[in-house]
């Protein structure tokens, strides 16, 4: 079907409305005009979408309240610690934008979301594996407050600091086939962006994401058969996922993932230094474990727990914001693995909690600064209404839908 001039338009509009907010702070070494052109977009972008906000008759969900209390308390902490106020606010922004983007569009558009955040996405991941290509040993160097040089650095950063992005792309990808198709089956567009990803994985070998990617890869090209299977659900990846950051993390028993670590990952038992972080942040965590210590600068990082992050997604939460923050954190979660498990014998819901699965694998070994997984738990949460949302469409038409969702749309229970 032909699209037309205006809904190109419109969708050019919200894409490049939506762009800023995949490009992380490292562009600053492509020239600092750059940068302060991005940072000037992406104010721009905020106040349009608290624009369209505005009047919008706002109805509060399970998920947008965990977001909101994750923020404040993190804010709360901020402030109470004395931490860089300027800098906890640009995080929060970065939260605060693609969710937004997300809630506005996501159920008056679908597709028009899905797309517009879809094709920028694109374009950066072929731009990056270009730039991998272009210059396998890094495009530019990076130094850390200690001094050291990291040269694996191309358009989209550091290595293992794409793995969000990618994952991000992969869920848009799949959630824009699904509501075409009804299917998860991989379509060349899909394809092309999955060997895109793997590729630049393999060639940069981004020991964080190669076992996670390896999963997603066997869940999509076989979701059929990993639907089937109850066993493999988000209540089981959850559980998978606290057993290896109980024993890697707290107990610190390298020894069982000897094999994986030095012979499939290529790192040595410490996992590069990330044992002694960990040990350093545990001890830093029981000597502020109520509200932490907030949003911190690298100055006060490196000497608290030996790096700038703490090189786990959890352990940096509960660091950064306490058990508060960290009972947000668990919250957003658990609803978003409520609605998951909801459509557990559903392609779309299975392939989403598997893609979920990698992100909570990576977050055992990294600690990312962006915000790009948010939005990945956003979709997975409303997964369910467009699961459903599909399916009233095939139920229009004839075609088959199971009996269980048959039986919600008839009590209307197509919730957000």
């Amino acid at each position: 079907m032909l699209i037309s001039k205006n809904r190109t338009s419109e969708k050019l509009f919200y894409a490049l409305l939506i762009f800023p907010y995949f490009v992380q702070r490292n562009w600053i070494y492509f020239g600092s005009w750059i940068q302060a052109m991005l940072d000037i977009h992406r104010i721009l972008t905020l106040c349009v979408l608290i624009i369209l906000v505005i009047g919008k008759r706002i109805k509060i969900n399970s998920y947008l309240v965990g977001v909101c209390f994750y923020m404040v308390t993190l804010l709360v902490s901020t402030i109470i610690n004395h931490g860089p106020l300027i800098r906890c606010m640009n995080y929060i922004c970065n939260i605060v934008a693609p969710t937004l983007f997300v809630y506005v569009l996501f159920h008056k558009d679908t597709l028009m979301c899905l797309d517009a955040m879809l094709f920028p996405m694109e374009i950066l991941i072929y731009a990056n594996l270009l730039t991998v290509l272009l210059f396998p040993n890094g495009m530019y160097v990076t130094v850390n407050y200690a001094g050291q040089q990291t040269r694996n650095n191309w358009l989209l950063g550091m290595d293992n600091g794409q793995a969000p992005l990618f994952l991000w792309a992969i869920t848009v990808s799949v959630l824009r086939t699904y509501f075409i198709t009804g299917k998860t089956k991989l379509t060349p567009r899909n394809l092309f962006l999955l060997v895109a990803i793997l590729a630049t994985v393999l060639i940069c070998w981004q020991a964080t994401i190669i076992v996670g990617m390896t999963i997603i890869v066997f869940a999509l090209l076989f979701s059929e058969y990993f639907a089937k299977a109850k066993l493999l659900n988000i209540w089981t990846y959850f559980l998978i996922v606290a057993i290896v950051f109980a024993l890697l993390v707290i107990f610190q028993s390298v020894g069982g993932f000897s094999y994986i670590i030095q012979t499939i990952l290529r790192k040595d038992l410490t996992f590069s230094g990330r044992v002694m972080i960990w040990g350093k942040t545990i001890k830093a965590i029981s000597q502020h474990p109520l509200l932490g210590y907030g949003r911190q600068d690298d100055y006060f990082m490196w000497k608290s727990v030996g790096h700038i992050h703490t090189h786990n997604m959890y352990l940096q939460t509960l660091y950064q914001g306490g058990i508060l923050h960290f009972s947000v954190f668990i919250f957003v979660h658990l609803v978003t693995a409520k609605k998951l498990y909801k459509n557990n014998e559903n392609v779309l819901s299975n392939a989403l909690s598997m893609i979920l699965f990698c992100l909570l694998i990576m977050f055992q070994v990294e600690a990312y600064a962006y915000s790009f997984w948010i939005v990945i738990f956003q979709l997975c949460y409303e997964s369910d209404w467009l699961i459903h949302k599909r399916a009233q469409i095939a139920n229009a038409e004839g075609i088959k839908v199971p009996r269980k969702i048959v039986l919600r749309l008839k009590s209307g229970g197509i919730g957000v």
